[in-house]
């Protein structure tokens, strides 16, 4: 369970596909971004041979890239929330959709 506190958010039956749409288009955005990060963002060795460009380097690799609280890290959680939201969204519509064609046919047998 997150430690985050939970939000409740109402949205209009007919918003559901454009809102689904939006995040689906960040995710898009975001994606390219994140492998350039993940390519990019690593220092591949040491600018020098000396003991402080090697751990500096151990160090950088470690707090940007590589660590449990990096900052790749909080980018890959930020494309998992943007991946549920765009999943709770399509869920949301479904069900709606779902919703209203029982609806429909239960008013069609009456």
């Amino acid at each position: 369970m997150s430690d985050r506190p939970s939000l409740t958010l109402r949205i209009e039956a007919h918003a559901l596909p454009i809102l689904r749409a939006a995040y689906e288009r960040a995710l898009q955005d975001f994606r390219p971004l994140l492998m350039d990060a993940r390519n990019r963002g690593r220092l591949p060795e040491p600018w020098a041979a000396d003991d402080i460009s090697i751990a500096m380097t151990e160090h950088y690799n470690h707090e940007v890239m590589d660590g449990a609280y990096s900052a790749y890290e909080a980018l890959r959680l930020y494309e998992q929330e943007l991946i549920k939201v765009v999943d709770s969204l399509k869920r949301m519509e479904d069900d709606y959709v779902y919703t209203q064609d029982v609806v429909a046919d239960q008013w069609g047998r009456l």
